[in-house]
């Protein structure tokens, strides 16, 4: 009998704490996704249908997090005799400054959102309450992830009973993208002997091999052949794109000579760079030595495109 009471007078107290669990809440945070500033000055505004806005100079990563506004939601279903009404919701932040942990920080202000609903026993919820706001870069606005947070409130218009919440609001701010040349494509010598020759060579090693033709090539002679080594630097674990050209011409004292089929190492296409923000990535090619290919030295350029 003593164990019965006990958990009767534990079901009671349950149920005592449950009950008036009427409230707003946060289901999702506002995020002005993954922006890279060109300088210390700009805004960016999310809106109520999560559009982003940009101004000054900021542009935006197609490969980082999306923006997107945030969502609330109001449920007084547990409290209906006492919470229903027509209710105002607001912020109760002007501004908010976010940080990223190293010193950098991004105000954040604006802020809107869905204002008036009526709540009772026939419509105990509303979901889908959008807010939005904007950010604006100042000169301590260095590059990181921010976070902080703002408080929305749902207020009673007839008497002010009031609900809040507290919304996470983020941004990650990159670097700008920078691909430096660590050792340029270089085919090394080739020995000419009849024929059109085609040579290539392997972006991950550097070793030469001929595809077609009677051309040799000499492996001790110098310069020494190597693959080209290019390095990105921007944003911890940025995932990039890459683009190599189609084809080259290399020029010198006995003409020209086409260059084509250009592949990367470990990826033609894209790469991802580490914690660090970097990434190093090779590139190879095929040379055609023409038929009538005079000696000479041969030397060109071409174009490698790295984008967030």
């Amino acid at each position: 009998m003593k164990k019965l009471i006990i958990y009767l007078v534990l079901a009671a107290c349950l149920a005592a704490r449950t009950a008036g669990a009427a409230g707003l809440n946060t289901d999702q945070g506002i995020s002005f996704g993954t922006l890279i500033p060109q300088g210390s000055s700009g805004s960016a505004t999310v809106s109520l249908a999560g559009v982003l806005t940009i101004n000054g100079s900021i542009t935006r990563s197609s490969t980082g997090a999306a923006p997107h506004n945030g969502i609330l939601s109001m449920n007084i279903s547990d409290d209906i005799a006492n919470s229903s009404g027509t209710y105002s919701i607001f912020p109760m932040d002007y501004t908010i400054t976010l940080t990223n942990g190293s010193g950098g920080t991004i105000v954040v202000g604006n802020f809107v959102c869905d204002s008036h609903y009526v709540l009772n026993a026939s419509t105990p919820t509303v979901s889908n309450i959008r807010i939005a706001g904007t950010m604006t870069l100042n000169a301590g606005s260095s590059r990181g992830t921010y976070a902080g947070t703002a408080t929305f409130r749902a207020s009673r218009v007839s008497d002010g009973k009031a609900f809040d919440t507290t919304v996470p609001v983020r941004v990650n701010l990159w670097p700008s993208l920078a691909v430096s040349q660590v050792n340029s494509l270089h085919f090394g010598v080739i020995e000419y002997r009849s024929g059109p020759t085609a040579v290539r060579l392997a972006p991950q090693t550097g070793v030469r091999s001929i595809v077609y033709g009677n051309g040799a090539v000499l492996s001790g002679a110098s310069p020494t052949a190597m693959s080209g080594h290019f390095r990105v630097t921007g944003g911890p674990n940025a995932a990039v794109s890459i683009s190599l050209p189609t084809s080259a011409t290399l020029t010198g004292s006995g003409g020209s000579m086409r260059v084509d089929n250009f592949t990367g190492y470990p990826s033609s296409t894209s790469g991802t760079l580490n914690s660090s923000g970097i990434l190093d990535f090779y590139v190879g090619a095929d040379l055609y030595v023409g038929s009538q290919q005079k000696d000479g030295i041969y030397s060109g350029t071409y174009v490698i495109t790295v984008n967030y």
